[in-house]
C-alpha cells in the first residue's frame, strides 16, 4: 500500500522530530524540575543542620547562663527552634522557607525524593521527639526549674548526634538523587544534540537557571561564614583545611591563606610540642572508623589550650582557644572533621581571677578575726544593721550593672550610678574602722575609675572585673557575720570577769547610734592625713530626725565630713600660722522650720573654697576650656564640685580623690526634693545649707 505523499519520509521525520523533541522536552522538563526541587531541598536541609547546631548551642547557653543572659539565650533558642519547625513542616507538607531577608525557598510534598523519604521520616520523627523534650525551655513565658532544665539538656546531648546524623544522611541521599537526575539530563542532552540544536539550547537554559540557584545558595553560605561568630572549617583525612572557612577563623588564628593549609603546621607555631603530639593522637583517633566521638570528647587536649598569636601591635600575645571536633559522615563513612574554634580568653581569665579570689578568702578570714577583736566599741546590733544596708547598696549596684547600655554616654552614666552606692558603703565602713571592707570598696572604685577615663570603646564585657569585685564584697560580709556571731557566742559562754575598780576606762566607748559614726570618721580621716579635727552635732539623733530622712542625712553627713577633712581643714602648723586652734572644728545641725520643712547645716572652719583651683581643675579634666572657665562666676564654680568625677585632689586616696562624695550628696538631696546652698569665706569657713521639704 502506497502511503500518501504528505505521509512520506519528510513527514515521518518531522513527526519523529516533533515526537522525540516533545518527549525529550517533556522528559527534560520533568528532570529539570526534580533537580530544582532537590536543589531547594539541599539548601533547606543544609540550613537545618546549621539550625540544629545553633539550637544545641543555645541550649548549652541556657544551661550555663543565669538572669538576663539566660533570658537572652532562651529567646535565641526559641527563634532557631521555630525556624527548625518551619523547615520540617515545609519539607513534610509543602510550603515556603525563608533563608534570608530576600530569599524564600518554595517546597512541595514532592520536594523530598522517594529515595530519601524514609530517612526524612526518621529525621521528622526524631525531631518531634527532640522538640517535645525541650519545648519547656522554648516557652519564654515561664522559667523551667533546674531539674527540668538538667533533664532537657541531658536528653538534648544524647539525642543531638542521632539528629545531626539523620540530617547529614538525608542531605546526602538528596544529593545522590540530584546526581542521578543530573546524569539523566546528560543522557537527554546527548540524544537531543543529535536531533536538534534547539533541544541543546533548551538544556543549556535549564542548566543556566539551575546554576543561578546554585550560585545564590553559595552566596548564602558565604554570608553565613562571614557572620558566624566562631571559627569554622572542615578538616579532611589528610589533615588539610577545606576550601571554605568562616571569616572569624582568620581573626582568631591571626592567619590568612588558610585554604589547603596543614592543620598541625598551623598549631606547631602556637602550642607546646607536648600538646601538639597529644592533639595529633586525638585527631587520629577521631579519624578512625569505629570511634564514638562523644565518648572521647573529654580527652580533647585542645578543649582549652594556651596559644601564642600575633596581637594588633604585631607582638606575640598569650590567648586561650577552644577547638571542638565533629565527625562528618556520608553513607556511614567519615569524610571530614568539622572543627569549631572559639576564643575563650575572657572566660579563662575571669575564671582564674575568681579562683584567686576564692584562694584569698581564707587569708582574709584570718585578718577579719584580728580586725573584729578590736571592734568592741561597735555595738553588734548597729553592725548588723550596717551590714544589711551595705548588702542593699551592693544589690543596687548589681541591678545597675544589669542594664543594657547602647552608647558611651550611657556607659558613663552607668559608671556614676554604680559609684554612688559603693562610695556610700566605703564611707560608712571607714566610720566603723572596717578597713577590710574599705579596701575592697576602694578596689571597686579603682575599677570604675579606670573605666571612667575611657572616652570610647566601652562594652559590657569591660564591667566583668567590677562584678568580680562586688562578689568579693558579698563574701566579705558573710565572713564578717560569721566572725561576729562566733565572738558573740564566746562572750555568752565566757565566765564573768571580776570588776577591777582601779582599771582605766576603755579608750573608745561602745557605739550604739549610727550618728556617732560621723564623729569617729572625723578623727580617723584627720589622723590618716596628719590633721586634727572634731565634729559637733546638734539635733542629729533618731528622736529629732524623721525616719525617712535618717539614712539620706547620714550619707550626706559622712560625705561632707570626708570632704571637709580632705579639702577644708588645714594642717596643724598651717592653722597655727593663721591664728586658729590646732583642731579643726566641724559643726552639723538639723532643725525643723515653722512650716514643717527641715534644714540641715554643715560648716567647717577651714581654708574655704579655692575657686581658682576649681577653675584650673575643670580645665585639666577637660570639662571646660580655658576661655569658658575664665568666664565662670564663683557661684557657678561652686556648682562644679557636685559634678560626677570632679575632684580637686591630685591623687586618689582613702579620704578623697574619686570625685564621688559631693555627687552622692547632690543625688541624695535631689531624691528628697531638697536644695543645697554653698557659702565660703577664704581662709575662714565653708558651709553647706540643705533645705528639705516637709514630709508628705
Amino acid at each position: 500500500m502506497k502511503l500518501p505523499r504528505w505521509l512520506g519520509p519528510e513527514f515521518q521525520l518531522i513527526l519523529a522530530f516533533v515526537l522525540i523533541s516533545g518527549g525529550l522536552g517533556y522528559a527534560g522538563y520533568r528532570v529539570g524540575a526534580q533537580v530544582e526541587r532537590n536543589g531547594n531541598t539541599v539548601q533547606v536541609v543544609g540550613r537545618q543542620r546549621l539550625e540544629i547546631q545553633r539550637v544545641m548551642r543555645w541550649l548549652l547557653e541556657v544551661g550555663a547562663a543565669s538572669g538576663a543572659a539566660r533570658d537572652s539565650a532562651r529567646a535565641e533558642l526559641k527563634r532557631d527552634f521555630d525556624a527548625m519547625n518551619t523547615m520540617m513542616d515545609a519539607l513534610r507538607d509543602g510550603g515556603e522557607v525563608k533563608l534570608g531577608p530576600t530569599v524564600t525557598i518554595p517546597l512541595t510534598r514532592e520536594s523530598v525524593p522517594q529515595a530519601a523519604r524514609a530517612t526524612f521520616e526518621q529525621l521528622d520523627g526524631q525531631w518531634q521527639k527532640f522538640a517535645g523534650r525541650i519545648s519547656p525551655l522554648v516557652d519564654t513565658a515561664r522559667a523551667p526549674d533546674d531539674l527540668q532544665l538538667q533533664k532537657a539538656l541531658e536528653y538534648a546531648r544524647a539525642a543531638e548526634p542521632a539528629l545531626t546524623g539523620l540530617a547529614s544522611r538525608f542531605v546526602g541521599e538528596v544529593s545522590i538523587d540530584s546526581f542521578a537526575t543530573a546524569g539523566r539530563i546528560r543522557v537527554l542532552q546527548t540524544v537531543g544534540a543529535a536531533i536538534a540544536v534547539f533541544f541543546f539550547f533548551f538544556l543549556v537554559y535549564l542548566y543556566s537557571r539551575q546554576l543561578k540557584k546554585v550560585r545564590a545558595a553559595q552566596k548564602e553560605t558565604d554570608e553565613i561564614l562571614q557572620t558566624v561568630p566562631a571559627g569554622l572549617f572542615l578538616l579532611d583525612r589528610n589533615l588539610k583545611l577545606g576550601a571554605q572557612h568562616s571569616a572569624q577563623l582568620e581573626r582568631i588564628l591571626q592567619r590568612s591563606e588558610l585554604v589547603g593549609a596543614d592543620f598541625f603546621q598551623l598549631l606547631s607555631s602556637m602550642v607546646a610540642n607536648e600538646t601538639l603530639v597529644t592533639a595529633r593522637d586525638y585527631v587520629g583517633l577521631l579519624l578512625g572508623d569505629r570511634v564514638n566521638e562523644h565518648l572521647v570528647a573529654s580527652l580533647n587536649p585542645l578543649d582549652e589550650v594556651e596559644v601564642q598569636v600575633a596581637g594588633e601591635s604585631g607582638r606575640s600575645e598569650r590567648r586561650w582557644l577552644g577547638f571542638a571536633f565533629r565527625r562528618v559522615l556520608e553513607d556511614g563513612k567519615l569524610t571530614h572533621l568539622l572543627v569549631t574554634v572559639t576564643d575563650v580568653t575572657d572566660r579563662v581569665l575571669l575564671s582564674r581571677k575568681l579562683e584567686q579570689v576564692e584562694a584569698q578568702s581564707d587569708q582574709q578570714a584570718e585578718r577579719l578575726l584580728d580586725l573584729f577583736l578590736n571592734l568592741t566599741h561597735v555595738e553588734q546590733g548597729l553592725l548588723e544593721v550596717r551590714l544589711e544596708r551595705w548588702e542593699r547598696l551592693l544589690r543596687e549596684a548589681n541591678e545597675v550593672l544589669k542594664h543594657q547600655a547602647g552608647s558611651q554616654d550611657e556607659f558613663h552614666q552607668l559608671i556614676n550610678q554604680v559609684f554612688r552606692p559603693i562610695h556610700a558603703l566605703k564611707g560608712e565602713a571607714a566610720a566603723l574602722d572596717l578597713n577590710v571592707i574599705v579596701q575592697r570598696a576602694q578596689a571597686v572604685e579603682r575599677e570604675l575609675a579606670d573605666l571612667r577615663t575611657r572616652e570610647v570603646g566601652l562594652t559590657g564585657n569591660d564591667f566583668l572585673p567590677v562584678t568580680v569585685r562586688l562578689e568579693d564584697l558579698f563574701a566579705q560580709f558573710d565572713a564578717v557575720r560569721k566572725v561576729t556571731r562566733r565572738l558573740s557566742e564566746l562572750a555568752k559562754t565566757a565566765p564573768p570577769k571580776p570588776v577591777d575598780r582601779n582599771a582605766p576606762l576603755p579608750e573608745a566607748p561602745q557605739r550604739h547610734s549610727a550618728w556617732e559614726m560621723a564623729a569617729d570618721l572625723t578623727q580617723r580621716a584627720a589622723q590618716s592625713l596628719g590633721k586634727r579635727a572634731r565634729l559637733t552635732m546638734h539635733g542629729l539623733d533618731d528622736a529629732m530626725v524623721p525616719e525617712h530622712l535618717r539614712q539620706p542625712l547620714l550619707d550626706i553627713l559622712l560625705q561632707l565630713v570626708r570632704n571637709a577633712v580632705a579639702h577644708g581643714i588645714e594642717m596643724p602648723d598651717e592653722r597655727g600660722k593663721a591664728g586658729k586652734q590646732p583642731d579643726g572644728q566641724l559643726d552639723a545641725s538639723f532643725s525643723r522650720g515653722a512650716d514643717g520643712s527641715f534644714e540641715f547645716c554643715f560648716r567647717d572652719d577651714g581654708r574655704g573654697i579655692d575657686f581658682e583651683r576649681i577653675r584650673q581643675r575643670a580645665v585639666s579634666l577637660g570639662k571646660l576650656t580655658t576661655e569658658q572657665a575664665a568666664q565662670l562666676q564663683p557661684r557657678q564654680l561652686a556648682g562644679l564640685i557636685f559634678e560626677p568625677g570632679f575632684s580637686t585632689a591630685d591623687l586618689p586616696g582613702d579620704t578623697a580623690g574619686r570625685g564621688v562624695g559631693l555627687d552622692l550628696v547632690r543625688d541624695r538631696i535631689k531624691r528628697l526634693g531638697g536644695q543645697v546652698g554653698v557659702g565660703t569665706g577664704p581662709g575662714q569657713y565653708t558651709q553647706f545649707k540643705v533645705r528639705l521639704p516637709a514630709a508628705a
